[in-house]
């Protein structure tokens, strides 16, 4: 049987993450921003692992594959001022519990 990954939640995170609007294509949002990694997944309550989408980016587009991680990641990284490579370094060193949250 394979091991559960350990959930890491940070609520205020989350929070601080949520925006009116949607980071991809501007139109109008609300409710929890949307993990790239998945929880299920053990993607983690961290600003690079969170996107703000409408409900048309969130429920047609990422399913679809129209929107996938890596063009996620690209919008996370033109927010955070950073890389795509960054952000998947930083988020796989969390996963595997070389970073602290």
């Amino acid at each position: 049987m394979i091991p559960k990954v350990k959930r890491l939640t940070d609520s205020k995170t989350v929070e601080a993450c949520r925006k009116n609007w949607c980071e991809v294509c501007g139109q109008r949002s609300h409710g929890e921003p949307h993990h790239i990694i998945t929880r299920g997944a053990g993607g983690p309550d961290h600003r690079y692992n969170l996107i703000q989408l409408c409900w048309m980016c969130h429920y047609g587009k990422v399913p679809a594959a129209e929107l996938p991680k890596e063009i996620l990641f690209g919008f996370v990284a033109k927010r955070e001022g950073t890389t795509v490579a960054i952000i998947k370094d930083t988020l796989n060193r969390i996963r595997r519990g070389e970073y602290e949250l």
